[in-house]
């Protein structure tokens, strides 16, 4: 395996560095960042032409040169008082909720953070789709097919009778 393939299994993790996180953002060039996007993001790397993923880079980087980007890396918490939060909201609440997870997710692994985000949400599977670390990019229709299939049983459950309206 090539260097750059072995590199970009480390994900998004540098840019949370600072010194290194600005090194990363000056060298990532756009045929660099296709390669690592077809590599790594997109379970179809043809659904993406090169002037999209060039937009992608465009909009990353923005006109202060990634600086936004970097901030939001580095302003993720990863507390238990935050992960308290995030299992907070999905639990015990007046909507419905699932996790889809993109199947080979090479950065955010099925095994790892898929059943992480399950256990979180307190849900007994997943629901998989084809594709990697971007999968709305080239998984859209199945995506929304997921989602579609959650509200439609919302509507049936909240348009049926309940035992004390029979």
């Amino acid at each position: 395996m090539c260097r750059l393939a072995r590199t970009a299994r480390i994900g998004l993790e540098p840019f949370r560095h600072r010194l290194i996180g600005e090194v990363w953002m000056r060298s990532l060039n756009a045929p660099a960042f296709r390669f690592l996007m077809r590599l790594q993001g997109l379970g179809d790397p043809a659904c993406m032409t090169k002037a999209e993923l060039n937009a992608y880079l465009s909009l990353v980087k923005g006109p202060d040169h990634g600086r936004a980007f970097l901030k939001i890396m580095r302003s993720t918490e990863r507390t238990a008082e935050k992960q308290a939060k995030y299992r907070a909201a999905m639990r015990a609440v007046p909507y419905p909720v699932q996790a889809i997870w993109a199947a080979d997710d090479p950065t955010m692994t099925l095994a790892k953070y898929g059943e992480k985000a399950r256990v979180a949400a307190g849900l007994s599977g997943l629901h998989l789709v084809a594709g990697k670390h971007f999968p709305q990019e080239d998984q859209g229709p199945a995506i929304a097919a997921k989602i579609a299939g959650l509200a439609h049983r919302r509507e049936v459950t909240a348009t049926e009778p309940t035992a004390s309206q029979s």
